[in-house]
């Protein structure tokens, strides 16, 4: 490889060199970069909303308004709540699964003491299936379109396997 060769070669690769430099930058444009060595450990904000390459909303970390407990909640691509995660004014943790239409159609809760819900919902927000358990007892209640349980199966606290049938006002029938 003669002198010219090599000076076009090194050219190229200066060249190539400031062109990536420049899409890096353009890349992280609006991104903070680490520049200080001594970086900080804690970003501390209000609120934190997280878009996609379009600009549109799509994820947001924040605190509630009236109870200042922490919820993140996502979006589909029209911009509807589909998923939350918080923390409740009681200590309790939720998740909540929405469907196109805005309506709860799946919740999942921990109470403060251990005990958890699974929660069933259908299109007019009845619950026709609700699990639940905590403290070494467990049930599953079903329930008719008005949102009356009709069965529930169940363990009590003491071991205890019980089954109980209600009528459509909700007065127990049976039990097992």
């Amino acid at each position: 490889m003669n002198f010219r060769d090599r000076l076009l070669m090194l050219a190229a690769c200066v060249v190539t060199s400031f062109t990536a430099t420049v899409a890096v930058n353009l890349y992280f444009r609006g991104q903070a970069v680490a520049e200080d060595p001594e970086m900080s450990d804690t970003v501390r904000l209000k609120r934190l909303e997280v878009v996609d390459g379009d600009g549109n909303l799509r994820t947001v970390l924040s605190t509630g308004k009236d109870d200042g407990m922490p919820i993140m909640a996502m979006t589909d691509k029209d911009g509807n709540v589909r998923f939350s995660l918080g923390v409740t004014a009681v200590g309790g943790t939720a998740a909540a699964f929405v469907d196109e239409k805005g309506r709860t159609r799946l919740t999942l809760a921990l109470n403060p003491d251990g005990s958890g819900a699974l929660v069933f919902a259908d299109a007019k927000g009845m619950t026709p299936l609700v699990m639940a358990a905590g403290d070494g007892g467990a049930a599953v209640n079903l329930s008719d379109r008005k949102d009356t349980v009709r069965v529930s199966m169940g363990i009590e606290k003491d071991g205890t396997p019980n089954l109980r049938w209600f009528d459509e006002d909700g007065e127990e029938i049976k039990k097992e």
